[in-house]
């Protein structure tokens, strides 16, 4: 699936819609609200008028299926580096 623009991934109920199917949530062990806060952190971080969606949706993935950080990682970022 192809995104149109960020909106289809910035909104709660875009990424229901993800979780529904497009995003494979169970295979990746990612948590809805954890890939909302990361695809919006992503697009904040990393804006680039070059980048398409896809490209957030791939790096906010990414980020949280990061091998090195184990478990929990969206809150251990809140509490040791957003604090």
């Amino acid at each position: 699936m192809s995104y149109n623009s960020l909106i289809d991934v910035a909104t709660t109920t875009s990424t229901s819609v993800l979780a529904n199917g497009v995003i494979p949530f169970s295979t990746i062990h990612l948590d809805k609200s954890d890939f909302y806060a990361i695809a919006n952190m992503v697009y904040s971080d990393y804006y680039n008028p070059r980048f398409d969606t896809n490209t957030y949706v791939q790096l906010a993935i990414d980020w949280l299926d990061d091998k090195d950080v184990g478990g929990n990682k969206t809150l251990k970022y809140y509490y040791k580096i957003v604090k």
